[in-house]
């Protein structure tokens, strides 16, 4: 992708999706805004180190889409390696509203049965997880949730050559 347009005139939430979008494609991060007229929400946005380490991750490993339903699109990327077991999520809202995103661990090419942790990179927190192995999450319109989950990978995963 070319260059990013945060803090161009997008909302909060639109410029967190753009970025983070960006972030799991492993594009250049080139801004487009005018950098005297940064506001506070620009530059927490862009200075977010748990969202630019997708970016930057070593495999250079750009994200699958997943699953694309209701207008919630789940995107993926493994992170260090295809075996590493761990692995960045992306749920994006495309919807003019707030929607609920659902996630299956399991559908990532983890053993949840082994356990997993699972953090979000905006609230910059661990997030509790279920023997089930999925998640429901509400996300704002135009809106983003980002999640790292680390886990036990099973042979063989989606994101290895088969």
């Amino acid at each position: 992708m070319d260059m990013l347009q945060v803090g161009r005139g997008m909302t909060y939430e639109e410029d967190k999706a753009h970025f983070s979008m960006w972030c799991m494609m492993t594009s250049p991060l080139l801004l487009g805004n005018d950098l005297r007229a940064m506001s506070s929400a620009t530059l927490s946005i862009i200075t977010n180190k748990e969202i630019i380490a997708l970016d930057q991750d070593p495999l250079c490993y750009q994200a699958r889409r997943l699953k694309d339903s209701s207008g919630v699109q789940v995107w993926a990327k493994p992170l260090i390696s295809t075996s590493s077991g761990q692995i960045a999520v992306a749920l994006l809202n495309t919807n003019d509203r707030a929607v609920p995103g659902n996630i299956d661990f399991n559908k990532l090419g983890l053993d949840t049965g082994k356990g997993y942790q699972v953090r979000d990179l905006w609230e910059h927190k661990a997030l509790p997880v279920t023997d089930a192995g999925t998640a429901t999450f509400s996300i704002p319109a135009h809106g983003i949730v980002v999640l790292k989950v680390t886990g036990k990978p099973v042979p063989f995963n989606r994101f290895e050559s088969q």
